[in-house]
């Protein structure tokens, strides 16, 4: 995730608190047609705990213009047309949430591989 040109990593997320950083490697490609998703992690959150959870990684797209670039979701949150590159996303969460990759054309490829970070708040 970058913000201010930086990138977010576990050692920044780590200092939250001085919480333990849990990391989740995640590896996935989506194929399939136009409008099709691939859950890449599913994160259980236990009853009655809020998590951060943050997903970065490398996103490669199977579409060359902006309009065929997947979506990227985690929970409620998401990347609308999700460049080639680095991409991340963060949001709390209270439930089971997934990590899911949204295609937006039905030839090639989309992928996602990098990790998710949860964080008990």
């Amino acid at each position: 995730m970058t913000w201010g040109g930086r990138l977010i990593t576990s050692e920044i997320i780590g200092k939250l608190g001085g919480a333990d950083v849990d990391v989740i490697p995640v590896e996935g490609v989506a194929s399939g047609k136009s409008g099709s998703s691939e859950v890449l992690a599913t994160i259980d959150v236990p009853a009655g705990e809020t998590w951060l959870v943050a997903a970065v990684g490398q996103i490669t797209t199977g579409g060359s213009v902006s309009t065929h670039w997947p979506e990227i979701h985690l929970g409620d949150v998401k990347i609308t047309r999700a460049p080639r590159g680095t991409q991340g996303l963060a949001t709390n969460a209270t439930e089971t949430i997934s990590l899911s990759i949204r295609r937006s054309i039905s030839s090639g490829s989309d992928a996602f591989t990098g990790h998710v970070y949860t964080v008990k708040m």
